[in-house]
């Protein structure tokens, strides 16, 4: 028998209350990290292989979208400069995305805007400074300096939530 436990209306919350009645504190937390952990290694897994398309087929992949010109040798090689500075960093995005997902899921709204956030605004503030060190490069290499930003945030706040999450207290009226 499963009992549910609705301590309001947000979706992720009604997932993450129900379960079987006794220890529900364990099994919550364990569910919600067995859970992260399985989405995190399919996005993971998936990312690595579109990383592996991207850098090692690039220029193949380029040319799908580009028509014959005289530069399209220009363009592919600058396509291949955004890919390989980019490309390497979907694994650091999947991480952000699924902890995102989680924050989401637990109703943890406020800290997965700041996350979001926080990416946008290191890309504001630094990406003329970035642009004006490194040329174009430097507006490829903000968007992994944010990102990385955003992901320490996200994944920070997952961890910190959980705890909280684990150690809250459940109506367990009707056991």
């Amino acid at each position: 028998l499963f009992e549910a436990h609705a301590q309001g209306t947000d979706r992720g919350k009604m997932v993450f209350q129900i379960g079987a009645p006794g220890n529900t504190q364990f099994r919550y937390s364990r569910r919600m990290h067995q859970g992260y952990g399985i989405c995190l290694l399919i996005s993971c897994i998936f990312s690595a292989a579109v990383i592996a398309v991207l850098m090692f087929g690039d220029a193949a992949l380029l040319s799908v979208f580009l028509e014959d010109s005289p530069d399209k040798a220009k363009i592919i090689e600058a396509g291949q400069g955004f890919l390989r500075i980019v490309a390497p960093f979907y694994l650091l995005v999947s991480l952000k995305i699924v902890s995102d997902g989680a924050l989401r899921g637990m109703g943890a709204m406020t800290l997965f805007m700041l996350a979001t956030l926080s990416d946008v605004v290191v890309r504001i503030l630094f990406g003329r400074f970035f642009s004006d060190q490194w040329g174009i490069s430097g507006v490829w290499m903000i968007w992994p300096a944010a990102w990385l930003v955003g992901t320490a945030i996200s994944f920070g706040a997952y961890l910190v939530k959980c705890r909280k999450f684990k150690n809250m207290p459940l109506n367990n009226s009707a056991e």
